[in-house]
């Protein structure tokens, strides 16, 4: 039995639009959700239209895109966009910096080797309320 039944879905308002955001993270939910996840995955993904058109922007919306993330086996999503990544090097002394310009550090850890991708390091900090969007951080072994 199909996870969702594509005979059901019909076109939802227009692409990059909150409604949109919404049914592609409900329907993305649904799928992940029945893949009965370990609950060691821990994986998200963010999706920014970096220049919308103003009419996607109503109610003060900040972002046109939307967020997937995956934490201890339990899948969530949104309109919006989550956080934003950005790769370094010196991992601990970047999360000094950043915690002394406000933003508190929410969890971290190491990440291992998969495929022919390295492992390393990785951090989240809150940046919520200073910068509209929380920071990951990731440094990759060697």
């Amino acid at each position: 039995m199909p996870v969702i039944d594509m005979s059901t879905l019909k076109p939802i308002d227009e692409f990059g639009s909150r409604a949109w955001g919404e049914a592609v993270v409900e329907c993305s939910i649904k799928m992940l959700e029945a893949t009965s996840l370990p609950t060691s995955i821990t994986w998200a993904l963010t999706e920014d239209y970096t220049h919308p058109p103003a009419r996607l922007m109503a109610d003060d919306r900040k972002h046109s895109g939307y967020y997937l993330m995956v934490k201890d086996g339990k899948v969530s999503g949104g309109d919006g966009v989550h956080h934003l990544a950005f790769i370094v090097n010196g991992v601990k002394q970047v999360i000094d910096d950043l915690e002394d310009f406000g933003l508190p550090l929410l969890h971290r850890g190491n990440f291992p080797a998969a495929a022919n991708a390295p492992g390393g390091k990785f951090a989240y900090l809150q940046g919520l309320d200073k910068l509209g969007v929380d920071i990951e951080l990731l440094e990759f072994d060697g």
